[in-house]
């Protein structure tokens, strides 16, 4: 299954790898990378899933639960909350998850 991220030529990222291992509060060695990769939605956690999930013109998830999780992880990884971002996270793939398998996508 390509992700948006892929549709939109970046390549796709591993937010679980990237997250994984981070103290909230502590400054990652990529902090950089993290927050300019988490605040545009083709490579933030959203947009790397599934190229078919339906987005508006300027990249945002249509799914009002899916945008507003997408922003939550956005300020959490902003806020150097990485307890949070990874909760976040989980509840992107699920709601992403579930979405899929209401449209009949197949991986």
């Amino acid at each position: 299954m390509r992700t948006y991220a892929e549709d939109m030529n970046h390549e796709p990222f591993d937010w679980n790898a990237a997250l994984k291992g981070l103290r909230t509060g502590s400054p990652a060695k990529n902090q950089g990378l993290l927050y300019q990769l988490s605040s545009e939605w083709p490579t933030c956690a959203c947009g790397n899933l599934c190229s078919d999930l339906p987005r508006n013109i300027d990249a945002e998830p249509c799914e009002s639960e899916l945008l507003s999780l997408g922003i939550s992880f956005h300020e959490a990884v902003d806020s150097l909350d990485w307890n949070h971002a990874r909760a976040v996270l989980a509840r992107i793939e699920s709601r992403s998850a579930e979405l899929i398998a209401e449209m009949g996508v197949s991986a």
